[in-house]
């Protein structure tokens, strides 16, 4: 990218197999200076000691999981404005080909071999960045974090890059993002729709594309979209919680809850797919599996709250016998009185204003067994059974 970083150092991470000889002289074919890897971990370390141009990530040998939270991570540090990402994906033919993570699918050279494949795709990305200027760097940086929640100012430096380099595909992609969340649409989607004709197979063009079909209420295309940009590249958490939103909002209540567990489990800290979730009716099971991926992540008030948001769903149903089996399994989770009368009193005012009052009186009144003085409990009582003798 930058001409400070490692004239032509690549970081090749790969596990030591039958095919890492022939990804390192793939790479070295093109005149790339190859280190390699073997270890996720030791990525950031190896490029704070010396950066690279770019580094190509064969995942043979390494678990899903464990990708996608490194590169999740890695595309928000401080390597990401100056390290290219590539992953390689190997063909029924055996030839090598080398996807990048901040551009797209670039087209394999016509070679037999395959070390001429890998080394001339990746070499095509690295060679059209060698004349960005400081300016497009900055927007470039910030192009490739991946976030959704530009500032103003950071939102400015991705416009000033994109007037100076408006072919550069990664700003282009950051400034079509700009205009979705500034709700121009029409602008997001023919920015979009052009760099997919560039490059079909461009992940974030695609997500982009199908995220502003959403928002103009063209579910089915945005469905397609987001899900061959997931198939490509799987993991983002921000587009599995948008596909779980859309699923929802679709009425595909089982399939959006499959896209949000799976995002929560990988990510279980990222708050939309939290809050996405108190959308989808949780089965009992589901229901236990989210408290123990959350439990160590978020406050216990946090977890209470969540937990009583969680089960609206189950409620607004009236799935009781659910709603009775999830209650008994947060009791047991929740280690103070507190919480659990905290979360009682909350369903109880759920299940209140569906009409529900038997039960919202059986939550209050195990709720007033844990503590017989918990504020509002008693008076909400007796309110609903005054109603309930009416």
């Amino acid at each position: 990218m930058g001409e400070e970083v490692g004239t032509g150092r690549v970081l090749l991470i790969c596990k030591k197999n039958s095919n890492s000889a022939l990804y390192k002289r793939a790479l070295q074919v093109v005149d790339l200076e190859v280190d390699t890897v073997e270890n996720l971990a030791d990525v950031e370390g190896q490029l704070s000691m010396r950066p690279a141009k770019a580094f190509v990530h064969s995942l043979e040998g390494f678990e899903r999981t464990e990708t996608t939270q490194f590169h999740f991570n890695f595309c928000r540090g401080s390597h990401a404005a100056t390290t290219h990402r590539f992953m390689i994906y190997r063909a029924n033919n055996m030839r090598a080909v080398a996807f990048s993570l901040d551009c797209g699918m670039q087209k394999a050279v016509a070679c037999e071999r395959a070390a001429h494949t890998l080394g001339h795709t990746v070499n095509l990305c690295l060679e059209a960045g060698k004349n960005r200027d400081e300016l497009q760097e900055l927007g470039l940086g910030i192009a490739t974090s991946g976030r959704v929640d530009l500032s103003a100012e950071e939102s400015g430096l991705v416009e000033k890059a994109y007037k100076a380099f408006p072919n550069d595909p990664i700003i282009r992609v950051a400034q079509a993002r700009i205009h979705l969340q500034r709700g121009e649409y029409p602008m997001a989607v023919e920015l979009s729709r052009r760099l997919l004709q560039a490059e079909p197979y461009n992940v974030r063009a695609m997500t982009i594309l199908g995220e502003v079909q959403a928002k103009m209420g063209e579910m089915e295309l945005a469905l397609k979209l987001l899900k061959k940009a997931d198939e490509l590249s799987a993991g983002n958490p921000d587009r599995l919680a948008t596909l779980g939103q859309i699923c929802i909002q679709s009425g595909l209540y089982i399939e959006g809850k499959a896209y949000l567990l799976t995002g929560l489990r990988l990510f279980p800290h990222i708050q939309t797919l939290r809050n996405s979730l108190t959308l989808c009716p949780l089965e009992t099971n589901d229901f236990s599996e989210v408290l123990l991926l959350l439990k160590n992540v978020v406050t216990p008030e946090g977890l209470v709250s969540f937990a009583s948001d969680v089960l609206k769903p189950i409620v607004l149903m009236r799935r009781f016998d659910v709603l009775n089996q999830s209650v008994a399994i947060a009791l047991q989770e929740f280690s103070e009185n507190s919480q659990k009368c905290k979360f009682l009193h909350n369903l109880a005012i759920e299940l209140k204003e569906m009409g529900a009052k038997n039960e919202a009186v059986a939550l209050l009144r195990r709720c007033l067994e844990l503590d017989p003085k918990f504020p509002g409990a008693g008076d909400l009582l007796i309110k609903i059974q005054t109603n309930l003798a009416a």
